[in-house]
């Protein structure tokens, strides 16, 4: 997720289930922990894309170098981040029964929002700034949906309100019928991504665009797409796909022909085929993977931080003041010392994200925030009702 195409969640409630004793043993627990591990995969990729782009690091390289091929191959190979973060949000909203999508789970990502926004404020005030902040920075900490920082979450916002539609829509179709749709849609991706201004998906910054993922992840779930892909395959197509579109990227030249563009980013963008394909692929295969007793403690650990690591990751006064051709240096290195330097400083930043955020989950727990956003979920309800009841 990059600049205003630039600044992802659903952090899930911490879950029973004993952690199995052996490792790769099946995990006894109904949570499919090793979605919630891609969560945090998906984030690391996001932080890993930010440096080589809007980090500037990418762009420092030697035209032709090793380290220029090694970079572009890296932006390309984690540009599914954010669709992933979409198609999962599918995968684990849409259930065999129906389920209420709780106001209560918006307004504490909205909260989170709030609070680290508010903590990045003091922090840049304290480094004697005070003076440079603008009325934008305001509206980025107070108003996140309607304004440019966080992407993501202002699509999310028109997302969530359809969930209740799209779940039912999802739950009662047959399993044939949502077959024929994803493959339909699948095939529909090749024009789509060559007529982008006709169909509303704004290069995959829009409500639309994470609607049409969400219905993956959720057809996916429904219909066990792919069970029988092995993972070692879906590690092979994942390389050869990232390899096909950082080609087409390197060595294409811009054509139209009516309404079709193609482009270099063609198969390097959002709503690219390879890059829809390559998120699904990894869906796929973290949902099917068994994980040691040792990696579910820290997923249970971590797992809920992952929205996290976006925000923090994104917030206007970091992103503009730190992060913003803050790794530029990294492309001057060799190529060895170029990936440590960048795969460190993600490993790091994520890290760091998930013990601040623990620490903000603790302040939040003491605060009683949960109880408060129930508490207005609950009067949100009885309000709509009363609505509903004069309509």
């Amino acid at each position: 997720m990059s600049s205003k195409k630039t600044r992802h969640r659903a952090a899930e409630a911490a879950a029973e289930a004993a952690a199995p004793a052996v490792a790769a043993a099946p995990q006894a627990s109904s949570r499919n922990y090793g979605i919630d591990l891609l969560r945090l995969v998906a984030m690391f990729y996001i932080v890993i894309q930010h440096i080589f782009l809007q980090g500037g690091a990418m762009y420092a390289t030697t035209a032709d170098s090793t380290q220029y091929h090694i970079s572009h191959f890296l932006e390309v190979f984690t540009y599914c981040g954010a669709n992933i973060f979409a198609i999962i949000s599918g995968y684990v909203c849409v259930t065999e029964k129906e389920k209420p999508v709780k106001f209560a789970s918006y307004l504490n990502l909205w909260l989170e929002i709030l609070f680290y926004g508010l903590a990045a404020l003091v922090f840049y005030c304290c480094m004697g700034h005070a003076g440079d902040l603008t009325r934008m920075d305001f509206y980025g900490i107070f108003l996140p949906v309607i304004s440019s920082s966080y992407w993501y979450f202002s699509a999310y916002t028109g997302l969530f309100v359809l969930m209740p539609i799209l779940n039912a829509g999802i739950r009662n179709s047959s399993k044939e019928t949502l077959r024929y749709v994803f493959i339909a849609m699948i095939l529909a991706f090749a024009t789509i991504s060559m007529m982008l201004k006709y169909v509303g998906v704004g290069s995959g910054y829009t409500t639309f665009w994470l609607v049409l993922l969400y219905i993956f992840g959720a057809i996916i779930k429904k219909c066990e797409i792919g069970k029988r892909i092995p993972s070692i395959v879906s590690i092979i197509l994942i390389l050869l796909l990232t390899y096909v579109s950082n080609k087409w990227k390197m060595k294409a030249t811009e054509h139209t022909v009516g309404p079709l563009t193609v482009d270099k980013a063609l198969l390097s963008k959002y709503t690219s085929i390879t890059i829809v394909v390559i998120a699904m692929l990894h869906v796929i295969m973290f949902a099917k993977m068994r994980m040691p007793g040792w990696l579910i403690k820290f997923v249970k650990f971590a797992g809920p931080c992952s929205f996290a690591i976006y925000v923090i990751n994104c917030q206007s006064l970091i992103w503009d003041h730190y992060f913003k051709n803050g790794f530029r240096s990294f492309g001057q290195k060799d190529t060895l010392p170029l990936l440590l330097s960048v795969f460190g400083s993600a490993l790091l930043f994520v890290a760091g994200a998930i013990i601040v955020d623990r620490i903000r989950m603790a302040l939040f727990k003491a605060m009683h925030v949960s109880q408060f956003t129930a508490w207005v979920e609950k009067k949100f309800r009885a309000f709509f009702g009363k609505i509903c009841e004069v309509i």
